[in-house]
């Protein structure tokens, strides 16, 4: 999870998120089970003439300990994930309108 800090935004992607009259929001969803957890980021983008689209910014998996360990807690790792990577993206591209 360290090198979460190195993660670059594609020059395009960037463009598009820093363009005058566009709303871009992120969104995060993360997810636990027995079997492994995931996060995911994503942006929503809306022009005022063109139509809507959604880019996907970033995504982990990752499998849980060997050792048992208890839902609430894969749940609450799985929601780290997603706020570390929210973090690093709002970091790379401070513009989105609401997160």
């Amino acid at each position: 999870m360290r090198r979460l800090g190195h993660v670059s935004v594609a020059q395009g992607i960037k463009k598009r998120i820093d363009e005058p009259g566009v709303k871009v929001e992120l969104h995060l969803f993360s997810v636990a089970s027995e079997f492994d957890k995931r996060a995911a980021a994503y942006a929503p983008v809306s022009y005022l003439k063109k139509p809507p689209y959604c880019i996907l910014l970033y995504s982990k998996s990752s499998v849980p300990p060997i050792e048992e360990i208890t839902k609430p807690k894969l749940e609450m790792s799985a929601s780290v994930l997603g706020i570390r990577a929210s973090e690093v993206l709002r970091r790379v591209c401070p513009n989105f309108s609401a997160i």
